[in-house]
């Protein structure tokens, strides 16, 4: 909510500015003004989306509470359930799972790929990731 907040303020802030601007045919402000606009829209879709995952998350969260409280079933991403499919409070009714048609990527800049800190990091996330799957199925 507050970078929605924020973004709107920026937002209306540039338009004040961007209007001194062509008033006074000061154009480094009237230029000014529409940057601070773009600047608050892009907060704002960023609040809006950031407000949108955490009310997604809190919703599994509370699917998988409910069927460790045996009030049904939950359909869950592994890695939400995965600490209480390996504690035994949920288990998987089914053998099978449906595979996501994205993925999570470890990112970096080319020039940097390759340095000790980066390929450490990405080996032990790897096998991180490998041990929990192995875990898990």
């Amino acid at each position: 909510m507050k970078n929605r907040v924020a973004g709107s303020v920026r937002n209306l802030a540039g338009q004040v500015e961007e209007g001194y601007g062509r008033a006074t045919g000061d154009l480094k402000s009237e230029l000014q003004g529409k940057q601070r606009q773009v600047e608050g829209t892009a907060q704002e879709v960023y609040g809006q989306v950031k407000d949108q995952v955490k009310e997604m998350a809190a919703s599994a969260a509370q699917a998988i509470d409910a069927a460790i409280d045996g009030q049904g079933i939950a359909l869950a991403r592994i890695a939400l359930a995965a600490w209480d499919l390996c504690a035994g409070r949920l288990v998987r009714p089914f053998t099978f799972a449906l595979k996501a048609p994205y993925a999570y990527w470890i990112v970096c800049p080319k020039s940097t790929a390759n340095l000790p800190k980066i390929t450490t990091f990405r080996d032990w996330l790897l096998a991180e990731a490998a041990e929990d799957a192995r875990r898990l199925c």
